[in-house]
């Protein structure tokens, strides 16, 4: 490989585990929003998931930041939380009220509620992408309390005059 592929490559890394999952999400939203009343049926849903791509955009942008990763799992999580319970509580109303899907609203309906199911199941596999992204932004081992050792890499850190006996 050449050298500027391989810059290439080494700038697009700590993006791509943030970048890809970020972009199934783009498609399976727009595919819920293609029932014309999408924002009706599920209210929150364009919120929750604006903000999801907002924390996604900035994950992207700075590089560097393991919060950013980190917010962006926390997004993800809360967002796959308040999809549960819009499901649970707007589907079978909306079901109720229009019938299994004889017409062609309530055919397009099925079919973004399923793209709403479809895009909730991959929320476990976008968080653990995102959190593989989390490991590679902070030099290949976990930050805070799940990575053991302290600024010099151990995994014990003693406390400086903890020799002494108490009296």
């Amino acid at each position: 490989m050449s050298s500027r592929k391989e810059a290439i490559l080494a700038a697009a890394l700590p993006v791509l585990p943030i970048l890809i999952p970020l972009g199934v999400h783009f498609v399976l939203v727009s595919f819920v929003f293609l029932y014309v009343g999408g924002t009706v049926w599920l209210p929150a849903y364009s919120f929750v998931h604006l903000i999801l791509f907002l924390v996604g955009l900035w994950a992207c942008q700075d590089k560097t930041s393991v919060i950013a990763a980190i917010a962006l799992v926390v997004v993800i999580v809360f967002s796959g939380l308040t999809d549960i319970i819009q499901l649970g509580l707007y589907f079978p109303s909306f079901e109720e009220a229009n019938g299994n899907g004889g017409s062609q609203g309530a055919r397009t309906w099925q079919f973004s509620a399923a793209m709403c199911i479809f895009n909730l199941l991959f929320k476990p596999v976008s968080a653990a992408l995102v959190c593989v992204g989390v490991y590679f932004r902070s030099g290949g081992r976990l930050p805070g309390v799940l990575g053991g050792g302290g600024a010099g890499g151990d995994s014990y850190n003693t406390i400086h005059g903890s020799d002494e006996t108490n009296e």
